[in-house]
């Protein structure tokens, strides 16, 4: 798993070469339409884990500010622990601030970010368990493709050379504008470098003779560290590239356009491990998608977010088609502290793109308005209606503590004040 990469990867149309994803591809399932529950990092990584939408977890905030899984059991190392699992952490995880908390009886780089040191220790633990019955379970984390942020915000890890930005075209909802694509060229950089390290665990699984009897599953937490991307709740936030590799239980080379929330992982790897499903977990079994790409598995899902640097209450709901964000008072506003400094972010400030206002409510047209920039309420009263009223029935249904207020941090959470421009700037909650 890796940070800020949403689907800028070959198998999900991006124009960069990727071959060990492509290869995952062309061995597995490809997840198109694959959302995040929070497009930021540690409550992603909270449900991904748990299996639990983030104001259920307690993970509100990023974890290295102060936040805390209020189950920590319910992590997915701990579950697999009682199967009789070795669980071993290479690289990084944000779910808390130490990864033998999360269940793990094993963390080889506990605390580093440095990339090749990750894959050195991944290959290592896949070496040392070749011929072992015993079950395994890696969680191999890239610090990549996250930017240095207080290092040098203008850049992100990774070794290569970086392409000719003149010859790029960024993203979507990003501009093409000289400044913007140098940027993301060195993002493309750390991509490259990303799939490299992927590809050397693949390699090794071969090498071993393990890859058949392993299921793999490569993901991100959220998009990317861009401007109107990572901590915005439009799919240029949530969607992420999610790739299954699972022999004999998934054809070659499949791709699903169903819609999927990456909480759905949780129950699926426990019952591919054979584990009964927690009661705690909400999401839904993916067994009959891995199987067969087509498949439906859920009509809509849910996304939030709480904190990152700074306070900035959202909920959102999407179908296969329309999304709806509500936006708390808050959040009516760019927080600029829960946005990345960069060069394009300085471009967009410079234009005023930090004075917007921002509706408390807007519904999106995704099939139409693929950018998701247009506000069609007031074409669509029965959709804003409807997916408000399923919005307002998710929250109360699973309690979320937004319904009565604003969410207070909890004691000791070191926060950003949301009228910094610098999330470097921290304070005690």
């Amino acid at each position: 798993h890796s940070h800020d990469t949403g689907r800028e990867v070959g198998p999900c149309g991006a124009g960069i070469a990727t071959p060990a994803l492509s290869r995952l591809a062309a061995e597995g399932l490809t997840l198109r339409n694959c959302h995040c529950a929070a497009p930021t990092c540690s409550p992603s990584r909270a449900a991904l884990l748990t299996g639990q939408w983030p104001h259920q977890s307690g993970m509100l905030g990023l974890a290295h500010r102060g936040f805390r899984l209020s189950h920590p059991q319910y992590h997915l190392s701990h579950v697999l622990a009682g199967a009789g699992y070795r669980r071993v952490l290479c690289g990084i995880q944000h779910e808390s601030a130490d990864g033998h908390d999360l269940g793990y009886d094993e963390c080889p780089t506990a605390g580093r970010q440095v990339d090749g040191e990750t894959t050195a220790a991944a290959l290592a633990t896949l070496r040392s368990h070749a011929g072992h019955e015993q079950p395994l379970f890696l969680s191999v984390g890239w610090f990549a493709t996250h930017r240095w942020a207080n290092n040098d915000p203008e850049d992100f890890p990774g070794e290569g050379p970086t392409p000719d930005a003149r010859y790029l075209r960024p993203p979507a909802p990003l501009p093409d504008h000289p400044r913007v694509r140098g940027d993301y060229a060195r993002l493309v950089r750390s991509v490259r470098f990303l799939d490299a390290q992927i590809g050397e665990v693949l390699d090794c699984l071969d090498a071993l003779a393990m890859a058949n009897d392993c299921l793999v599953l490569c993901t991100t937490d959220h998009g990317l560290a861009f401007p109107g991307m990572k901590c915005n709740l439009t799919s240029h936030g949530t969607r992420v590239f999610c790739q299954w590799r699972w022999p004999g239980h998934i054809t070659p080379g499949s791709v699903s356009d169903s819609l999927v929330s990456q909480v759905d992982c949780y129950p699926t790897l426990c019952a591919a491990a054979g584990l009964p499903i927690p009661d705690h977990s909400v999401g839904h079994d993916l067994r009959p998608l891995l199987s067969d790409p087509a498949a439906s598995i859920r009509d809509h899902l849910f996304a939030e977010v709480s904190y990152h640097a700074a306070y900035e209450p959202m909920r959102m709901i999407r179908d296969q088609r329309h999304l709806l964000i509500r936006r708390y008072p808050a959040a009516q506003r760019r927080i600029l502290a829960n946005c990345d400094r960069s060069p394009t972010r300085s471009l967009l400030q410079a234009q005023g793109w930090a004075q917007d206002a921002l509706p408390a409510e807007a519904l999106y047209d995704a099939l139409r308005d693929p950018s998701e920039s247009l506000d069609c309420q007031a074409s669509n009263p029965h959709i804003h209606q409807r997916l408000a009223a399923a919005l307002n029935a998710w929250q109360d249904d699973s309690d979320d503590p937004l319904r009565h207020g604003p969410i207070a941090a909890p004691p000791g959470v070191r926060l950003t004040p949301p009228d910094a421009e610098d999330p470097a700037i921290i304070t005690d909650g």
